[in-house]
């Protein structure tokens, strides 16, 4: 008498106490062989069929009826018969196999029903997470349906449920990787959110360049700080806990009126209290962190998605995190606060409103994340850190294509290259192409190079900017990788330090970021992060990134703001020349402007004799309120220096997102008699403004005798500031509304750019529909 198999016994079992479980795994036994030939479903139906004798009437099933259901007993011979195949076909092992990855899978399932079920707890989740995660090796096939599934379940519940992300993130965010993530969420209370598009942005790339690292697609795997993220909803629960939801409504009031209130919400919010379970999650925080510099970043639901970048809209903020527990926490829940109450700022909610998302309940997470630097002297800075895009929009040079990117970069925290700064550059430069400079000449070089550097002060416990002179001076031997970010000014040229640098003059060196560019992989190795992940995302990406002793860290990914795509157009030859405005030939983006009325001309010389600061905070006002007043993109600005930078206000006009959204472009004049420079501000929080609003930016070098610029147009214009903006009527011989039409019988301004020859023209021409 021939034994029956162990595992055909072992099912008996599970038939007699879980019959829902053994014919889950009989359909995995058929399943298996079906895939391997071994059988063919139909004919082991089919016998079933006969056996019973059903087989005549299946046969005549009307196919414009339902199917007869299969009875019970046939159901059981079918089984039956599934199990004498595995018998015939399978080994004792493959069938235990078979069994073991059904269990496997079940609890992929299992998994994946408790993330759609929003009734099941955050806590409840993670531990089955977990338990799936010990009891099962990483090395492990999984079935790829089943994981996947689950994975979607996992990112929508915990992640994102953006669609585009979805579809990305279902092939790289493994369980085991979710389950990581979802280690470090700190739960406010009952409920559900999310850790938001950044923490998202990254988590995703971190998985996608690690697979990348494991194919040999990447030489080195760039690190991510250790951080914490304090899910969405906590702000449910600050906002309740403080009985504050009045501020739920403040999206639909008019914009002035947010502007106005702005300020006082944001002492409530600095002022109220945090629920206790939430302090107590960021006691651990800290606990864990220790006395590590910390960076308290915005992640909200919105936020870095595809579509809606919102650069810059919401507040991140660093803090020192040094002394007691009780005063980190102070400080810590100070900052956290600020980055809530900047969910209701003017620019975040004109931007929502501008792209149909007032009406979304948008929700904060925030990620805690250590500080990419190294403690030198009493500050705690990266030795560098920028931001990179796959695309170039702006190229300086004929020979560097879009695909080559762009990399903004700066000695320091990254502040000084993601904020515009009006007293500062940053260096630009083309990781496709590193060797083509964007400045060549060694007096420019020196010009445009930084100066000025962000730095956590562990001693005073704040934030502060320093002269970098100061650093060199004092910790020139202390500056991680130093040799390879600066230069040496020897007079009659610009070199890279060569031997011991603590020989060299501090007041000599200059920040050109050579060494970096020609002695390391720094160039090739941001070129192909930026490919991979472009690749995987099936678009161009933007990244934060930062350096330390330990190597190169990726900080943010996020889908590129891209303009509408524009075809080149050719700039006309047979404009009278009474009729040109401007003209201009560096960094010309390809577009075509027609039907302009209004031109809010800001004159550098008159700006610049202003001497009352109230006076220069004003003129911004009086811009804003133009802004608001005249019809939306019908008008140009035109004015001095950097606008919407931070630093010198005689430097820039003081505007905001909300003070410039309705524009059509944006030209910044720099006179060679003044101080007023346009510094290129492509891969700034501004500059990313611009592009997602469609709003063309173009610099103007009137004093260039290539350049053509009718200062009689502009002067003489007569202005209607009083007309459209009576309030500000005093500022009228500063700040010009010239009503183009008025005083060029009828005519509008066009602007015409060609990018490719780097060359645009401003003139008067008649309207499109005239």
């Amino acid at each position: 008498m021939r034994l029956e198999p162990v595992w055909k016994m072992r099912l008996e079992e599970i038939r007699k106490n879980d019959p829902g479980l053994f014919y889950k795994l009989v359909r995995y036994i058929m399943a298996y062989m079906h895939r391997k030939n071994l059988i063919s479903i139909e004919d082991l139906e089919r016998e079933s069929s006969v056996e019973v004798g059903d087989g005549d009437d299946k046969a005549a099933t009307d196919p414009n009826r339902p199917s007869p259901r299969t009875g019970r007993r046939e159901l059981e011979v079918f089984n039956r018969r599934v199990l004498e195949s595995a018998e015939t076909h399978l080994s004792e092992g493959e069938v235990n196999t078979i069994i073991h990855l059904a269990y496997k899978n079940e609890m992929i399932i299992d998994i994946g029903r408790m993330a759609d079920d929003p009734g099941v707890s955050f806590a409840d989740i993670v531990q089955a997470m977990t338990h799936f995660c010990n009891v099962f090796t990483e090395t492990e096939v999984l079935d790829v349906s089943y994981a996947i599934g689950s994975r979607v379940s996992l990112i929508r519940r915990f992640l994102s449920d953006q669609l585009e992300y979805i579809n990305i993130a279902k092939h790289h965010l493994t369980i085991r990787k979710i389950t990581d993530v979802v280690k470090r969420i700190i739960v406010p209370g009952e409920g559900s959110g999310r850790i938001g598009g950044k923490a998202s942005g990254l988590m995703l790339a971190k998985s996608i360049l690690e697979d990348a690292y494991e194919r040999g697609d990447i030489r080195s795997m760039p690190c991510i700080p250790p951080a914490y993220f304090l899910r969405s909803d906590a702000i449910l629960h600050f906002i309740k806990y403080n009985n504050l939801d009045e501020c739920y409504n403040i999206k639909y009031r008019d914009p002035e009126e947010i502007q106005e209130e702005h300020p006082i919400l944001l002492k409530i919010f600095k002022n109220a209290t945090f629920p206790p379970l939430l302090l107590e999650g960021l006691r651990r925080i800290l606990e864990d962190f220790q006395d590590k510099p910390l960076v308290i970043r915005s992640s909200s639901l919105l936020e870095d998605r595809f579509g809606t970048a919102f650069s810059g809209k919401y507040r991140s903020l660093f803090v020192a995190n040094q002394g007691p527990l009780e005063q980190r926490l102070d400080e810590l829940t100070n900052a956290i606060a600020e980055v809530y109450a900047s969910v209701f700022s003017p620019d975040a909610l004109i931007y929502r409103r501008e792209r149909g998302l007032l009406d979304f309940q948008e929700e904060m997470a925030i990620i805690v994340q250590e500080v990419v630097g190294d403690p030198i002297g009493p500050y705690y800075f990266p030795a560098y850190a920028g931001v990179a895009f796959s695309n170039n929009e702006i190229r300086w040079s004929p020979r560097i294509h879009r695909e080559d990117g762009v990399v903004r970069m700066v000695a320091g925290l990254g502040t000084r290259a993601v904020d515009r700064m009006s007293d500062d550059y940053a260096h630009l430069m083309s990781p496709g192409q590193p060797q083509l400079r964007a400045n060549v000449r060694a007096d420019e070089i020196i010009y445009y190079s930084q100066r000025l550097i962000d730095v956590i002060d562990r001693d005073k416990q704040q934030f502060n900017t320093l002269d970098l002179r100061e650093i060199f001076r004092d910790y020139l031997g202390e500056y991680p990788e130093l040799e390879n970010l600066v230069s040496v000014n020897r007079g009659s040229e610009i070199a890279m330090p060569v031997g011991i640098l603590l020989s060299e003059d501090p007041e000599a060196l200059c920040v050109t970021f050579e060494g970096l560019t020609r002695r390391t992989p720094f160039a090739r190795t941001m070129k192909d992060m930026l490919s991979i992940l472009a690749d995987a995302y099936h678009r161009p990406v933007d990244v934060e990134f930062a350096a330390d002793s330990r190597g190169l860290c990726l900080l943010q990914c996020r889908p590129q703001s891209q303009a509408v795509a524009s075809a080149r157009v050719s700039i006309p030859k047979d404009v009278p020349i009474q009729d040109i405005v401007f003209s201009a030939n560096r960094h010309v983006q390809d577009g075509c402007i027609e039907g302009l009325r209004y031109i809010v001309y800001i004159d550098p010389f008159d700006y610049d004799a202003v001497q009352d600061y109230d006076d220069l905070v004003q003129i911004g006002q009086a811009v804003g309120h133009l802004n608001r007043t005249l019809p939306r993109r019908s008008f140009i600005l035109m004015g001095p220096g950097r606008w919407g930078s931070r630093g010198d206000i005689k430097l820039g006009v003081k505007v905001t997102y909300f003070d410039i959204n309705n524009c059509r472009m944006l030209i910044e004049i720099a006179r060679q008699k003044g101080s007023y420079v346009p510094e290129v501000s492509f891969g700034t929080h501004f500059f990313q403004d611009l592009v997602e609003a469609d709003i063309r930016y173009l610099p103007l070098y009137p004093d260039d005798p290539v350049n053509h610029f009718n200062e009689d147009f502009l002067h003489k214009s007569p202005t209607v500031l009083a007309e459209v903006a009576p309030m500000y009527k005093r500022l009228e011989r500063i700040v010009r509304v010239i009503d183009v039409p008025a005083v060029a019988g009828g005519r509008h301004l066009a602007v015409v750019m060609d990018g490719e020859a780097d060359s645009a023209l401003a003139y008067l021409r008649a309207a499109p529909d005239a």
